[in-house]
């Protein structure tokens, strides 16, 4: 390749990065997915088709659930075919006008590429009323790492006379576009201007920019990582007086991450300390029985194993007849984002106006929490059926929240851990290794060799008395292995890699 050839393709290369990066101040290209924060609420943007009429492009969002009702409650009609922060469909002209139509069919206009301090009419209230709009500043701004041109619109309110209504809630307030990455602050426009409610880009996609929380961000765990839950699963009867236990358990469980074996695209294992105190429940009578495990454990990205994750927040789906599932995603306490979805049950009175049906069973959520795992659960019927996977509790880091089941898995379950000093009571050479290793440790009883997906694949018993063992791992496949040391005075697990 000469240098003619070589600059060529760079030019190429920038021009058609250029296009990528570039929407000419729309507010949502196709292609592209659009999270904006709405106080601790996660919203989306989504195009999902184009129309050219004329030179213009009209774009239609996807549908999602919209409370376009002052009230939640039975009767009240909930939208479930609503459009997303920018209305059901924008407008977009040939001379880079925007036209966002609201769920009352008015108009908010927006004109990015007007000159500075030049005036437009951005909403109209039926009484004359307006929103006079100005772009007040232009500067370069670096957004998700990349600079950017961003422009501020600011609002004045005025009547018909042009006073300005100082009182108005959208008076002297602003919004924020840029080029390449449409309005970084905004308003709910769909709602606008009954939504009051500041809504900031915090991520896109194609390319992904920002943060969009996925599947993978649920699960990522680092050692020392603390997890406290309970779950249930009870059935209740009525003996005449009050509601009591018939059968079923509850399990109290404390699980502290002690490694991370892997974590990539595809999937994360990691090594737990595991312990849980359980009832379990037969007539009313209670058993209690204590365990403790340190356990591998696999969780898979790559295909989702929930289908939810490809929804976007409040997008409404149907996966049978008059029931509606509604992905959700919140900004959890400490800052931790959950992802829940609701299964409901709707009645249709008309093409725009869905009621919610209260029937039995009630409906059941789905939730993850970022860094915490999931799905977390609850569900009840009307029959007496209970079942729930609560987290109670976590510290990751520094970070703490909620109530401890208690202080620690010896006081929770009564057992000692039987996993003591993993990284100093074993030696393995080589580690990395290709076949053969060698294990020194004290009063060797057992050694097991363990797959990244808890399957023992080895296991070799000793004397008691030997403080060294030669092993040949050759018929095993590349990858992460666990050395499971057993003596009569320690349990130790060392991380082994085969390449």
């Amino acid at each position: 390749m000469n240098i003619k050839q070589l600059l060529v393709g760079i030019l190429f290369t920038l021009l058609f990065q250029q296009l990528i990066f570039s929407q000419n101040y729309n507010i949502a290209a196709s292609g592209r997915v659009y999270n904006y924060q709405k106080q601790q609420l996660f919203m989306a943007v989504r195009v999902d088709s184009t129309v050219l009429i004329n030179s213009d492009t009209l774009f239609y969002h996807f549908e999602m659930q919209r409370d376009t009702v002052p009230y939640w409650a039975y009767g009240s009609c909930i939208d479930l075919f609503g459009g997303s922060l920018f209305g059901k469909r924008h407008l977009y002209t040939s001379d880079s006008i925007l036209k966002i139509i609201t769920f009352k069919n008015d108009s908010v206009i927006i004109k990015p590429y007007a000159p500075i301090d030049t005036h437009w009419i951005l909403y109209q209230w039926p009484n004359g009323n307006y929103i006079d709009a100005y772009i007040s500043d232009i500067y370069q701004d670096t957004i998700f790492g990349l600079v950017d041109e961003v422009k501020n619109i600011k609002f004045s309110v005025k009547n018909t006379l042009g006073d300005i209504l100082t009182s108005n809630f959208f008076n002297m307030k602003e919004i924020c576009i840029s080029m390449s990455n449409g309005l970084l602050t905004s308003y709910d426009f769909y709602l606008f201007p009954t939504d009051t409610v500041l809504c900031n880009l915090t991520g896109i996609s194609n390319p992904d920019l920002g943060h969009i929380p996925g599947y993978k961000d649920f699960f990522e765990f680092n050692p020392g990582d603390l997890f406290h839950t309970i779950q249930k699963d009870l059935y209740y009867i009525h003996n005449g007086t009050n509601y009591i236990i018939h059968s079923g358990f509850i399990n109290k469980t404390i699980k502290e991450v002690l490694d991370v074996i892997v974590f990539n695209d595809d999937s994360a294992t990691y090594l737990f300390d595991v312990c849980s105190h359980v009832l379990e429940y037969n007539n009313n009578v209670a058993d209690t029985t204590y365990n403790r495990d340190t356990i591998v454990q696999t969780y898979h990205f790559n295909p989702l194993p929930d289908s939810t994750f490809l929804m976007l927040p409040f997008q409404t789906f149907l996966p049978q007849i008059n029931w509606y599932d509604m992905p959700i995603v919140y900004r959890y306490q400490q800052d931790r984002i959950y992802h829940e979805y609701n299964v409901y049950n709707y009645i249709a009175i008309n093409d725009s106006c869905w009621a919610y049906l209260i029937a039995d069973p009630a409906p059941q959520y789905f939730r993850y929490i970022e860094g915490c795992g999931g799905p977390y659960t609850y569900f009840a019927d009307w029959m007496g059926a209970v079942t729930e996977y609560t987290l109670v509790y976590y510290q990751k880091g520094s970070e703490v929240w909620g109530n401890p089941l208690a202080p620690n898995c010896q006081t929770l379950s009564g057992i000692s851990s039987n996993v003591n000093n993993i990284q100093n009571d074993v030696q393995i050479f080589p580690n990395p290794a290709s076949s053969d290793i060698k294990v020194i440790a004290k009063n060797i009883d057992k050694i097991d060799i363990i797959n990244i997906s808890g399957q023992l694949v080895k296991s070799i018993k000793f004397s008691g008395n030997e403080n060294e063992a030669n092993l040949s791992l050759s018929f095993l496949e590349k990858g992460f292995y666990f050395v499971w040391v057993y003596s009569t005075d320690y349990d130790c697990i060392k991380k082994l890699i085969l390449n």
